[in-house]
Formats: structure tokens, sequence, C-alpha cells
């Protein structure tokens, strides 16, 4: 889990693919679902935020080409 914790490191303030993108939503679904309650109320606002376009923006994330089923 190590390798993956770094790659949602990595995620802010980055120049990510669609396809890299989707992969750190569905390790935050994953650790939300695993996770306590004060872990999913951590993880659950980050989520939503990379899911939208506008959310995207206000972390820095920029997505390097458009990836069907995001926004």
């Amino acid at each position: 889990m190590e390798g993956d914790f770094q790659d949602l490191i990595r995620l802010g303030h980055a120049q990510v693919s669609g396809a890299e993108l989707q992969t750190v939503l569905q390790l935050l679904v994953e650790y939300e679902s695993r996770g306590s309650t004060e872990i999913r109320g951590v993880l659950a606002p980050i989520r939503k935020q990379l899911q939208s376009a506008t959310g995207r923006q206000s972390l820095g994330v920029v997505l390097e080409d458009r990836f069907v089923g995001l926004d």
C-alpha cells in the first residue's frame, strides 16, 4: 500500500492522466470502505473534489487528457 499512498501524495499539484486520476479515485473508495469513520471523514471530501473539474482546479490538479466518466 505504500506505493499507492505515494501516488496519492504525488497527485497534489500535479499534471496527471485521466487513467491515473481514475486509479486514485478507485483507491480512495477502497480506503474509505476499509477505514474508520475518521478516515472516511477525511478521504470523502478529497475524493469528491477530485471528481469535479472545479475541485481539481482548486487542488492544482490538471488532467493531461479527457477520460470517459469524469466530469
